[in-house]
């Protein structure tokens, strides 16, 4: 699972980084993709006290379709990279990738490996925090060798599947 946490963020950052090297005005990116855009103003205002910069940052949100700003995207070190959250990545980090992002297509290549994911990643939250002993977790159904020996199978799929989908969207600029 770090393997793909690792990667995922990697892409991720990556995507942000060249997206932000191409100096694209707001207003020029997909709607869904400013979303994320706006991340240090929408993480602002669940500290903010202030009424007036809750407001202020309210109406600029409310404009971004008119925005001639030059578009900044998350790049982030030592945090979660947005959009993730610093979390096990399970299928719901992939379906708010791909709904932040407007991705073509599924986020996964096959239906067994997103219930694979599904699969590992609460067996990696029982080993993490002890939940269950260790003897416990893999006498389960379905976490034997030969089982875990398929999964990695299945995990490789996504690696591609997901590297592939967003240099796709890079080479293509199905940002725009």
């Amino acid at each position: 699972m770090a393997e793909l946490e690792s990667l995922v963020t990697y892409v991720i950052r990556s995507v942000n980084g060249v997206i932000n090297d191409r100096a694209h005005v707001v207003s020029d990116i997909k709607p869904c993709l400013r979303s994320i855009a706006c991340h240090s103003v929408f993480d602002s205002l669940r500290t903010v006290a202030d009424s007036q910069k809750v407001w202020s940052s309210r109406q600029l949100v409310t404009t971004l379709e008119s925005s001639t700003d030059i578009l900044e995207l998350p790049v982030t070190y030592g945090t979660a990279q947005p959009p993730l959250d610093g979390r096990t990545l399970t299928p719901g980090h992939f379906i708010r990738i791909w709904s932040i992002y407007g991705l073509d297509g599924t986020w996964y290549p096959t239906i067994s490996c997103a219930m694979t994911l599904t699969k590992l990643s609460g067996a990696r939250n029982d080993l993490a925090h002890g939940n269950e002993p260790f003897n416990i977790i893999f006498s389960q159904p379905g976490l034997d060798v030969k089982s875990i020996e398929r999964y990695m199978d299945e995990m490789c799929m996504l690696y591609i599947h997901f590297s592939n989908s967003f240099v796709d969207y890079i080479e293509n600029s199905r940002y725009i």
